[in-house]
């Protein structure tokens, strides 16, 4: 009896040992973890305001190779904190800013800053194949619904496409506003429009393709890919882009 509780205990002392030496095994390895993981945002956090600055200081008229990228940070320091950012990403676009690693982090800026009460603008389609389209039988059109997830009206104030031949508008309780294009490819874009699509509703976004915008057709097949960018007060994704597909025949 006495050697059984012997075998016991020295078995429940060995579990509490080898139990005791786990834990300081797994403890610096969470904590390496963590420290890489944090090593990593910041070295892409890094990446954004070195971006930041380069295109501050190019608005700006200044030649960036002038200075050292630590020099542009600390001159434009206002404009790489958090707030600056989110404005930068605003006012040049999260693709022009956004390296490869880095769009996450700056979505996450702008998420964290974002009012609870936002609107969210949502694209459950984002593209759209034609298939075919003839030049003789002329203009096509397609819808992309628009839903309005958020908790405050989501303002649309603009509209553009990626090419003359291409244009978009609004649809929104059975009206359809004015049409919109490429910048600068005759057509100007209307001025001080916009529509208001309520909480939790729906409007279309209705897209135009002229196949006969460039001319009579030489080619027997012409893939034609075109994208359209919708620009609201949604404060995280306030530039959204859908894309049409087609292959273009006389």
């Amino acid at each position: 009896m006495f050697t059984a509780l012997i075998v016991v205990l020295l078995v429940l002392v060995i579990w509490l040992v080898l139990k005791k030496l786990n834990s300081y095994k797994n403890e610096p390895v969470v904590s390496l973890n963590l420290g890489l993981e944090e090593k990593k945002r910041e070295k892409r956090m890094s990446a954004i305001r070195n971006q930041v600055a380069l295109r501050r200081a190019l608005d700006k008229g200044i030649d960036p190779n002038s200075y050292t990228i630590e020099q542009l940070v600390e001159q434009y320091k206002e404009d790489t904190a958090e707030e600056g950012i989110n404005a930068a990403v605003k006012e040049f676009g999260l693709a022009s800013l956004a390296k490869e690693g880095t769009e996450q982090e700056i979505k996450n800026i702008l998420i964290d800053q974002a009012p609870v009460d936002a609107p969210k603008i949502i694209f459950e389609q984002t593209s759209y194949d034609f298939g075919q389209v003839s030049q003789a039988d002329g203009i096509v059109f397609t819808y992309f619904p628009i839903k309005n997830k958020g908790e405050s009206n989501l303002v649309i104030d603009k509209l553009s496409t990626s090419c003359g031949c291409t244009l978009a508008s609004i649809v929104y309780q059975g009206e359809e506003g004015p049409t919109f294009t490429m910048p600068g490819h005759g057509k100007e874009n209307p001025a001080n429009w916009s529509v208001e699509i309520a909480p939790g509703d729906e409007a279309q976004l209705k897209i135009y393709y002229d196949p006969n915008t460039h001319g009579e057709q030489k080619e027997d097949v012409l893939p034609v890919t075109r994208t359209i960018s919708i620009f609201s007060n949604d404060p995280v994704e306030f530039e959204k882009q859908v894309r049409i597909d087609l292959n273009q025949t006389p």
